[in-house]
């Protein structure tokens, strides 16, 4: 017999959720003007996507069930890259 799940608590309202992500797709297209082969847009577009997809882990959910999912896997993947794009950008910003 199947038995009703709780939909998944976010932090954030979902307005607030899309509203970033496409602040970040906005500034996307900024540093895409500047060119492509830069990179510089690709961790603004990842946390766009991050912000997107991702689906909190629930107190009832365990770590392994939550990282079986690949949605969770995919979002964890998105936060990596964008972070590490972050902090490149900046030492790049702070090595002038």
């Amino acid at each position: 017999m199947p038995t009703a799940v709780a939909p998944p608590v976010y932090f954030l309202p979902r307005w607030a959720r899309i509203a970033t992500a496409c602040l970040m797709f906005a500034d996307t297209v900024v540093h895409l003007t500047d060119g492509f082969l830069r990179f510089e847009w690709l961790p603004s577009l990842c946390f766009g996507l991050y912000f997107l997809i991702y689906e909190p882990r629930q107190k009832w959910e365990t770590a392994r069930a939550w990282f079986s999912k690949p949605r969770s896997i995919a979002s964890l993947a998105l936060l990596i890259i964008a972070i590490c794009g972050f902090g490149h950008y900046l030492y790049v910003l702070f090595k002038r």
